[in-house]
């Protein structure tokens, strides 16, 4: 549906649908004010180019498990609500342009992209993006942006499997920049850092 540009609000209130599959309706522009769908588990807006406001999640949509934003940059109000979906398990932010800081209080999160999301930092210059809250993280997608360094909060993701830092600016990995030091990512199992142009890796992170 190229052409949609509006979504009728009485889509927000159908309690039985489990997926709302909008992917590459790149017209459309805005989504009913509120959802709350009840049974929905999967809303997929991919390629929603032209989507400029997000829905306010209505605290009943507890079973949202996947929320697929990927292409959504105009989007300039990522709902600050985002915790109202505790069941959320993957959330795809490519090319978010801004990041909700409920995101970091999703435990049951297991899969996040927020690649090209042209960050510089993420994390302690401001203490509502300490993302060890999510603890059920497995994989986390930083590709593609200017992090010049890894938050502490990335370092305690003790069920992390795979972390994608390929062309970002980080330059140093080890104990010279504790932001930095991965060795305690005990689950660690893929590593991705291509497209670097590293100074220090620490040796005992390569031994790991």
């Amino acid at each position: 549906c190229t052409k949609l540009v509006d979504i009728h609000p009485s889509i927000a209130v159908l309690k039985s649908l489990k997926v709302l599959n909008l992917r590459d309706c790149k017209s459309l522009r805005t989504l009913p004010t509120k959802i709350g769908m009840e049974s929905l588990e999967a809303l997929i807006l991919w390629g929603c180019s032209s989507l400029v406001r997000f829905s306010e999640i209505d605290g009943k949509m507890e079973r949202l498990k996947t929320l697929d934003l990927s292409g959504c940059y105009r989007v300039e109000n990522l709902l600050e609500n985002l915790q109202q979906a505790k069941l959320l398990e993957e959330l795809d932010g490519n090319d978010f342009i801004s990041i909700p800081a409920s995101l970091t209080r999703l435990s049951k999160l297991a899969n996040l992209i927020l690649s090209n999301c042209n960050m510089c930092t993420f994390g302690e210059a401001d203490t509502h993006y300490d993302i060890s809250g999510l603890s059920s993280l497995s994989y986390l997608d930083f590709s593609g942006n200017n992090l010049i360094s890894i938050p502490a909060s990335l370092t305690r993701l003790s069920k992390l499997h795979v972390l994608d830092l390929s062309n970002c600016n980080v330059c140093t990995l080890g104990e010279a920049d504790i932001r930095s030091d991965l060795s305690s990512l005990s689950s660690l199992i893929c590593l991705d850092l291509s497209g670097k142009n590293f100074i220090t890796i620490l040796l005992d992170l390569t031994e790991k």
